[in-house]
């Protein structure tokens, strides 16, 4: 994916994540950095499972996760990493598929039902 920079100090960082059709964020864990993210439109695949639009999520330490855009259109994560991102704490596992675990989801802005 590409990561477009929102907004950036030394002690946190705000970035759009950018996942092209048919593309994924491999499975990856970090160490160091306190990870948070809020799922900003809808054809988005976390740990295997469809997820919904407006969902958030905060990792833990060493919690492998993994993004799969599932769409035909480019789909978008907001992300806050505390400390700003720290290129070698992007680090990727190999967790196979089945052992990838979901965290607690809140839910930022129900989906709006037509009519």
């Amino acid at each position: 994916g590409r990561v477009d920079i929102v907004y950036e100090t030394k002690g946190c960082g705000i970035y759009r994540l950018r996942i092209e059709p048919g593309e994924k964020i491999p499975t990856h864990l970090h160490e160091v950095m306190e990870e948070h993210e809020l799922i900003l439109t809808p054809g988005l695949k976390l740990q295997g499972e469809e997820i919904q639009q407006g969902s958030a999520f905060s990792w833990p330490l060493s919690h492998p996760h993994l993004y799969e855009n599932i769409s035909s259109v480019e789909q978008v994560i907001l992300c806050v990493d505390r400390p700003c991102f720290i290129a070698n704490d992007e680090i990727e596992v190999d967790t196979p598929y089945e052992e990838l675990v979901l965290v607690d989801t809140e839910e930022c802005y129900p989906a709006q039902e037509e009519g």
